[in-house]
């Protein structure tokens, strides 16, 4: 619903409120897009201020300018998805791998530059999720399903960088990998709430010529193979980081070479036989 609308009838949101037995809370939503009014509601609104739900409820394709803040440092221009989280709006900007799905991914806005409002050229409504999953992107539809009108988009990163967006509330909710020990330490010192659906095992990923090879994280560091990592922080390499000094390596630059940021890289440099520097 258009917030121009009540202004345009010269009604505040408490009068119009009043005047459609509804709370001023309500008729906030119905203008932010993150309420939907009942068949009811939306008739009174609408006789209210002299207009047809359809044209009162229509979806309002002009470009709107919002301040936004990028989810990428030293990103702040350029084709994006722009998403509303709470009270701010937030923009993953469409670089690099994250341009592309199995083809192009659609931007909902353009950043114009720091300091500057960008472009929002949808309603923002999405529920935006951090972690490094690549199964993530599967929970939009029966988030569409549930909600009409609203859909997942998803920042891929590693653990530590999802607990801090999260904590910074920069997004709605954090994929995290902890091992159970750690779980409820973590969730104390941070206030945050834990939904758990997934369990997963760490283990190493070898060209099939090598399987015979290598039976243990040790014979593999100590056979010398080319390696190809998550990024500091995941929480992938982490555990990695404590099964390596738990064999007496003393860090994992001396076994592990570069640093790859997503699960898609680091199985594409396995099976294209590449190392890392």
């Amino acid at each position: 619903m258009s917030a121009a609308s009540a202004a345009a009838a010269g009604l505040s949101q408490s009068r119009l409120a009043e005047m459609c037995a509804v709370s001023r809370q309500a008729v906030a939503g119905a203008e932010a897009g993150t309420w939907s009014p009942s068949l009811a509601v939306a008739l009174a609104l609408a006789r209210a201020l002299d207009t047809t739900v359809d044209q009162l409820f229509a979806p309002d394709l002009r470009v709107q300018e919002v301040a936004t803040i990028s989810l990428l440092p030293g990103v702040a221009e350029g084709r994006a998805r722009v998403v509303r989280v709470w009270d701010r709006w937030i923009g993953l900007p469409l670089v690099g791998d994250r341009v592309a799905e199995p083809g192009f991914k659609a931007a909902t806005g353009r950043m114009v530059s720091a300091g500057s409002k960008s472009e929002l050229w949808g309603s923002g409504r999405a529920l935006l999720l951090a972690g490094c999953d690549p199964a993530l992107p599967l929970l939009g539809g029966p988030v569409a399903g549930l909600s009409e009108g609203w859909s997942v988009d998803w920042w891929p990163c590693g653990s530590s960088e999802a607990s801090r967006l999260l904590r910074e509330n920069l997004v709605h909710a954090a994929a995290v990998h902890y091992p159970t020990t750690e779980r409820e330490q973590r969730l104390t010192e941070t206030g945050l709430a834990s939904v758990g659906f997934a369990r997963w095992k760490e283990g190493l990923l070898l060209r099939s010529e090598r399987n015979l090879e290598v039976n243990s994280l040790g014979q593999a560091a100590h056979l010398g193979l080319r390696w190809v990592n998550r990024e500091p922080g995941a929480q992938a390499r982490s555990l990695l980081d404590q099964e390596l000094a738990s064999l007496g390596l003393r860090g994992p630059d001396q076994v592990l070479r570069g640093g790859e940021p997503s699960h898609a890289q680091d199985l594409d440099a396995v099976w294209n036989d590449l190392q890392r520097d």
